[in-house]
Parts: C-alpha cells; structure tokens; sequence
C-alpha cells in the first residue's frame, strides 16, 4: 500500500509577521487617503462658489462676479450686473445688464458671438440677449490675437427675483465631443426692487 500522509498547513511565523508588516503600513496609507476625501464625492473642483444649481452641466465652470474663467481659449469675466427696470416708457420689460470681457491670450484671432452670452433665470429657464433701442451692446465679432473685447449684454428678465447666472457658450470654439464642452457661469442673486 502507498498511503501518502498529508501534512496539516501550517502558517510560519515568519508569513504571519510579513502580513501584520504589509497591514501596518497600509492602514495608515489607506486612512490618510480617505482623510483626504479621495473617495468622497466632492462638488466641481471648477466652481468657486458653493450653490445650488439644478441646471448645472457637465463642464460648467462656476464662479462669483468679477471671477476669471478660462473658457476654451479665452479669459473670460463677467465684470458687473445692474438690474435695470426701464430704458423708456415705452421699453419697460424689467432687464439685467451685464458688462463682460474677453481676453484672448492665443496667437490667433477667435470670433464669437453676442448669442454665445445667455442667462440662466431663477425659474431655470435660459434666455439669449436682447435687443434694446439706444443700448450699444457686443455685435458679433473676433477677440484679435493677444487682444480683449469689453462691451455690454442686455437680458431681459421681467420682475423675476432670486438666483440668476450669466452663461458663456462659445459657438465658434465648441467641441463635437458632448463630454469636452466647457461653459462659464457666473453665479449671483437680483432682484426686482434693485433695479434702478
């Protein structure tokens, strides 16, 4: 008879330290990551400002008035908003004006829009600028090469109160690739009573 004797596994001291060793240096690794948040979900680490939008998209670029955003190729600031009630008896709607710069730091001219300016209401609703007798506005044209345009959006915005968000969508610069697209937004609260 061959009869083979099988041998009870044994774990070795030596095995059991290797792995107490191994568990000892990754513990504190693995807490001092999750310290960090690595594995937290965090808000957009584009936004400058903490709000809540339900109309955020993905490749929004959030931020306050005042605050830079680079938007594909140009440096772009929503400098100031004023509300506005009336412009004339007759052209009363309730607006928003909003003074915007375009910097292009490339070597080559970038054209854009006066329809790549929108904003985004309280009610989530977007509307494009619009046209007012007597107000000089941005006409469509090109940021030059190393140049900056400044100029004036109207959006008109009934007496609607509460948040409010300039958007830039550039028309000229926009991707194909729904995932690369990039937006800037420009976060604040107005109000009907502010206008002047």
């Amino acid at each position: 008879m061959n009869a083979r004797r099988e041998r009870p596994e044994v774990a070795y001291p030596s095995a059991r330290r290797w792995r107490r060793g191994v568990v000892a240096i990754m513990l504190p690794a693995l807490l001092g990551v999750t310290a960090c948040g690595a594995f937290s979900q965090t808000a957009d680490p584009t936004s400058t400002i903490e709000v809540d939008r339900d109309n955020r998209e993905e490749g929004d670029i959030e931020g306050q008035l005042g605050d830079t955003h680079k938007v594909y190729d140009l440096e772009v600031t929503v400098v100031s908003v004023k509300r506005v009630a009336e412009y004339s008896e007759i052209d009363s709607r309730g607006y928003i004006e909003a003074v915007v710069r375009m910097e292009n730091t490339t070597s080559k001219d970038i054209d854009y829009d006066r329809s790549d300016w929108r904003i985004e209401k309280p009610d989530g609703t977007i509307s494009n600028t619009t046209n007012v007798a007597d107000i000089s506005q941005l006409t469509d044209d090109a940021v030059p090469a190393g140049g900056t345009v400044e100029g004036t959006v109207v959006f008109a915005v009934g007496e609607e109160s509460g948040q409010f968000a300039v958007l830039f969508v550039s028309a000229s610069m926009r991707p194909d690739d729904e995932l690369s697209r990039e937006r800037g937004v420009w976060v604040f609260e107005s109000h009907a009573e502010d206008a002047e």
